[in-house]
């Protein structure tokens, strides 16, 4: 095997277990958003940020001596991704909260 391949997915991994708690919450902000926002549709941006971290995944494959520039930008839209998330749904549900105590 060669070492750049090996490399790769040596750090790849690592990459893996070390975003996997940003990815379950993640996916969890992402579950809650869906049953609380019209239509259950996930916001846009979140989604192309995922769709920019896939990006870079696969960039690995095919360029794995790019490997920690593609890791680095990879984690970004992550983080990009996670962080759109949770503010909307903390924007969801403040909103939530101030219209049930308006009748008090």
């Amino acid at each position: 095997m060669n070492t750049n391949n090996q490399e790769a997915k040596e750090k790849l991994f690592d990459f893996l277990k070390e975003t996997a708690e940003i990815f379950k919450q993640l996916k969890n902000y992402s579950i809650l958003i869906e049953e609380r926002l019209p239509e259950n549709k996930a916001p846009i941006h979140a989604a192309n940020e995922l769709k920019s971290l896939v990006f870079h995944l696969y960039n690995i494959a095919e360029n794995p001596e790019n490997i920690d520039i593609n890791l680095i930008e990879a984690k970004e839209h992550l983080c990009r991704a996670f962080y759109d998330l949770h503010g909307i749904t903390v924007s969801v549900f403040a909103s939530l909260i101030a219209e049930s105590i308006q009748k008090f």
